[in-house]
């Protein structure tokens, strides 16, 4: 039987990499990561990639679970891993260039952050806020976000950091998040 994330049928493509490729070419080329840190870097991935080039840089669904967006198939094979440093199944020479160079971009914006900042910062994604609705804070939910949510938000993102000089060495990453949120 051959494994398969999780996805509708009408759109599994056996060519298409997997939120798990993603997060293994992170893990391949930074070393061992946490999860919290590994989810929310795979969905900013996911994001940027959306926004910049109009598709998915992985077909997997994601979902609004308490602590952010998740990609539920790469959660499904780390839940119950602090550390992560191998991945089943996954084939990150699927990744194509561009999802590689959106993946380092992330990396150099977002890798120096702890998953609880990156946590938090999604916390304000208004895909998953929308799929979160109606939800206590700690409550499980598993509803799928809307890519094309994903992609509105991260390139009004875009066009709000492009507005925004980049912050000095002293500034720590939520204050100059919040001038660019100001900006926008």
């Amino acid at each position: 039987m051959n494994y398969r994330p999780m996805v509708s049928d009408q759109h599994y493509r056996p060519d298409m990499p997997t939120s798990r490729d993603v997060a293994q070419y992170l893990i391949n080329e930074h070393g061992t990561l946490d999860s919290w840190k590994l989810q929310k870097l795979v969905y900013f991935i996911e994001a940027r990639h959306l926004a910049r080039h109009d598709s998915s840089a992985f077909e997997d669904q994601i979902v609004a679970f308490a602590d952010g967006p998740v990609a539920k198939d790469l959660w499904d094979n780390t839940s119950g891993q602090f550390d992560v440093s191998k991945i089943w199944k996954a084939e990150p020479d699927r990744l194509s260039e561009t999802a590689r160079m959106v993946a380092n971009e992330i990396w150099d914006e977002f890798g120096s952050e702890t998953g609880r900042t990156l946590r938090e910062l999604t916390h304000a994604e208004p895909a998953w806020l929308e799929a979160r609705e109606g939800l206590e804070e700690t409550q499980p939910g598993f509803t799928v976000l809307d890519r094309e949510r994903i992609k509105q938000s991260a390139r009004a993102y875009l066009e709000a950091l492009s507005s925004v000089p980049h912050p000095d060495e002293n500034e720590s990453l939520d204050d100059y998040l919040l001038r660019v949120a100001e900006a926008g």
